[in-house]
């Protein structure tokens, strides 16, 4: 990575570190970029992916390596959740990475190609459905979510762990996994499968309609288990705009999260109708007082992570809201140009579009890491909107 040329920020060092570890929700998003420059290493990249969950009865390990290995740091496993965080498990989106691959590439691979990792693919859903679902809706590992305190995915309640929550974009991605899985098998005239795989999808995706969102104004929620109780979250994050960004919203649900994208005191970032004042979709709403909290003299809560403004804009764009999700994508590009001299950040503050600070931690004791520079996601992130993908 680039030294130098940045200035120091609160205290931040000059260097700007590489990410030399990936989890599995990663490696899905790099390789949906990849294939659109290559056909043969998104296969690879989900190859290595399913031949570690072979060898782990469908798990995977917290993190891989920059050459794919298995490995682990200080953060993979919590105090907390020590115990869950060893069974960590693939992403769902890592079917998405496949199904994206064969669309952008059709006709170049062939079904014998395809129905290895079709199987694989199933294993690590039934893994999946045994080990991270609760009451119809699916949950997560805190060491698949960065501990939720500094990554894009903000815990909703203060003192809640990962598998406290029943996660609205994990089961947003559960049901388009299976979706993704009958569209692949249909290709490959696997008929009783494609009905099998959609049927289930359908079910899911009842599950976020009818369970994981405020019926009186449409909006996906996570749902939080806290002692003996359950409650729909009253946090607003980039979570809830998942279900639309996938296809999966209704028509109440479409016009909630158009809605939520839009409120410039929610995501959008606005006031009176002016793109100036602050970068929109931060990981946390405008509206919400956890927004800024500090933490060593840094911004930590709401900083904007390109895969979620990615999200915004696919969401908009299944909305039909055409010119607001041109407006999001020429804002969002215009945000990550004015470092792009630099290089590509993890994460960039909200406030003025500024490098943001990583997932790493503290570099010293009062002294919070700078953003990952070079970020695959963020690559990825850039790359689909540049084509309107």
């Amino acid at each position: 990575a680039p030294r130098g040329g940045m200035k120091q920020k609160g205290g931040a060092v000059a260097a700007k570190p590489l990410d030399v570890r990936f989890t599995s929700n990663d490696l899905s998003k790099i390789a949906s970029a990849i294939a659109l420059y290559d056909t043969a290493a998104p296969l690879d990249y989900i190859k290595l992916m399913l031949a570690a969950t072979y060898h782990n009865e469908g798990r995977l390990p917290s993190y891989f390596d920059e050459n794919l290995q298995g490995s682990c740091r200080e953060l993979c496993i919590t105090k907390e959740d020590e115990a869950l965080a060893e069974e960590s498990t693939a992403h769902p989106s890592l079917i998405w990475a496949l199904a994206s691959a064969v669309a952008l590439n059709p006709g170049v691979y062939a079904p014998s190609e395809i129905d290895p990792l079709f199987q694989g693919m199933i294993k690590v859903l039934a893994y999946l459905e045994d080990h991270r679902i609760r009451q119809g809706a699916f949950y997560s590992a805190s060491s698949e979510e960065s501990g939720w305190e500094d990554s894009p995915r903000f815990s909703p309640i203060a003192g809640a762990l990962a598998q406290d929550i029943d996660d609205v974009e994990r089961t947003a991605w559960m049901a388009s996994s299976y979706f993704d899985l009958a569209a692949l098998a249909e290709a490959m005239f696997l008929t009783s499968d494609r009905d099998t795989l959609v049927e289930r999808g359908l079910e899911i995706q009842s599950v976020l309609n009818e369970s994981l969102r405020d019926q009186s104004i449409g909006l996906y929620l996570d749902r939080v288990h806290m002692e003996d109780s359950m409650f729909l979250s009253e946090v607003r994050t980039p979570a809830s705009i998942v279900p639309a960004a996938l296809g999966l919203a209704d028509p109440l649900g479409i016009q909630a999260t158009t809605s939520f994208i839009l409120d410039g005191n929610a995501l959008w970032g606005t006031w009176q109708g002016s793109d100036d004042y602050m970068m929109p979709v931060p990981s946390v709403a405008y509206h919400e007082p956890a927004l800024g909290v500090y933490e060593d003299g840094h911004r930590l809560k709401g900083q904007v992570w390109p895969w979620q403004v990615y999200m915004a804009w696919r969401a908009l764009v299944f909305a039909e809201a055409y010119d607001e999700a041109e407006r999001l994508r020429h804002r969002f590009l215009e945000m990550v140009d004015l470092h792009a001299q630099e290089g590509l950040y993890e994460c960039y503050d909200f406030l003025d579009g500024a490098p943001g600070f990583g997932p790493q931690g503290r570099a010293t004791e009062g002294v919070y890491a700078p953003a990952v520079i070079q970020h695959a996601v963020t690559a990825a992130a850039v790359l689909r909107m540049v084509r309107r993908l």
